[in-house]
């Protein structure tokens, strides 16, 4: 018989332990202890609002019962925290679903996963036609720009709108045109 018995707990909770004792001589005695697993628990905020690649994002908790943190970032990012909170830079384009692992002094271990995903968009790319434009004094040209949401050309001076994809330029004198572009989230620059 075992002095020093050992039981795993597969749950967390509270367990009534029983020591019974029987001595030699006929002597018993009864210790009744009470022993309480606790499980790391863990709520998690939401994930920011779809990013571009690049961009820096939040990720944060509130946990109880944790003492490590690491957060598996779904795009093969494993970061330790030190509260359950951590920034993370994605570099690709794509939906990424973040898990936080947990472990808590008694080497009890537990994950959580987010439950929307990260959404990380691509930077929007401009494309303009002509693509190296030339024209006459007094002539106008049509300036034809895709790939964005917003488009704003500048300088505004010569063209019949710098805040639409399509202006007609009519400068008066050589000008270098600069298009700005933006989808929802994210502004791109190309020089013309």
């Amino acid at each position: 018989m075992s002095t020093t018995p050992s039981h795993i707990y597969k749950l967390p909770g509270k367990y009534i332990v029983t020591l019974n004792v029987l001595a030699y001589n006929g002597i018993t005695g009864k210790y009744i202890d009470s022993i309480l697993i606790r499980e790391p628990m863990v709520t998690l905020a939401a994930p920011p609002p779809p990013s571009c690649v690049g961009s820096t994002i939040q990720l944060s908790s509130t946990a109880q019962y944790a003492s490590s943190y690491s957060w598996d970032f779904g795009d093969g990012s494993i970061v330790n925290s030190a509260n359950g909170s951590s920034t993370h830079q994605y570099l690709t384009p794509g939906v990424y679903k973040a898990t936080l692992l947990m472990k808590n002094d008694a080497g009890c271990v537990t994950d959580t996963t987010i439950q929307q995903a990260v959404t990380i968009r691509p930077n929007p790319v401009a494309t303009v036609f002509p693509v190296s434009p030339l024209l006459c004094l007094g002539t106008p040209l049509q300036l034809e720009a895709s790939g964005a949401s917003i488009y704003q050309w500048s300088p505004p001076t010569g063209l019949s709108d710098p805040a639409i994809a399509n202006p007609v330029a009519s400068p008066t004198v050589t000008t270098d045109y600069v298009l700005t572009v933006k989808d929802d989230i994210v502004v791109r620059i190309r020089r013309l």
